[in-house]
């Protein structure tokens, strides 16, 4: 074989490898895909189904002050606590004869649900605490996907640790203002994520349900 020959089959050889490389990688990305697409599409379905929750409590909350319960008297009792079986009933969002909200938690991957009635956000309301729903977020995605289904913008603001903590303590006073949402991202919304300044790990996703 002349130098020539070995030439070409060396090229041809190179070829080969070069469009095996070629095959391997476009296998290997289209096995991939669907696992990506459904990955995604359960986080889109997980979110619709946290904001249909909230809304959903939302909704009954504004029904229950449209039938003439003062916002003031709103009641969190769920069943087990102290007070939860004695009347008046219709002032509580957990209860048959009230709001009728099946009491829970969770949804999806948000854990830690409550509602929170002394949580104040600046230019929501009138400067009165708000009736807000809180959940802990599990990770970043999660939350900047939240923000840019509401918000059209996946930037999530930071909240100082004082903040964060009582917000998820639920019945610690807390105020979301410019200086404990320092880069301002937090007055006037209503309904957003957060993530704790102190903690990288720790998102926060609030929902305003009445502002008072």
């Amino acid at each position: 074989m002349n130098t020539e020959e070995k030439g070409n089959v060396l090229f041809i050889i190179l070829i080969a490898i070069a469009l095996f490389a070629a095959l391997s990688y476009a296998v290997t990305q289209s096995s991939q895909q669907p696992g990506h697409f459904v990955e995604d599409e359960s986080l889109s379905l997980d979110i619709a189904q946290l904001l249909t929750h909230a809304n959903s409590i939302r909704s009954v909350v504004h029904n229950m002050i449209a039938n003439g319960v003062d916002p003031a008297n709103i009641s969190t009792l769920k069943a087990g606590d102290a007070g939860f079986d004695t009347s008046p009933h219709n002032t509580k969002i957990y209860h048959p004869y009230g709001g009728g909200i099946s009491y829970t938690t969770t949804t999806g991957k948000a854990t830690g649900i409550l509602i929170h009635d002394s949580l104040t956000i600046v230019d929501v309301g009138t400067g009165s605490a708000e009736l807000v729903f809180i959940a802990r977020i599990p990770n970043e995605t999660y939350c900047q996907q939240i923000n840019n289904t509401l918000n059209d913008s996946p930037v999530v603001p930071t909240v100082i640790d004082i903040t964060a903590t009582g917000m998820l303590a639920g019945t610690a006073t807390a105020l979301i203002d410019v200086g404990s949402c320092p880069a301002n991202g937090c007055n006037a919304v209503p309904h957003q994520c957060v993530q704790n300044v102190i903690d990288p790990t720790e998102f926060i996703y609030y929902h305003t349900l009445y502002a008072r």
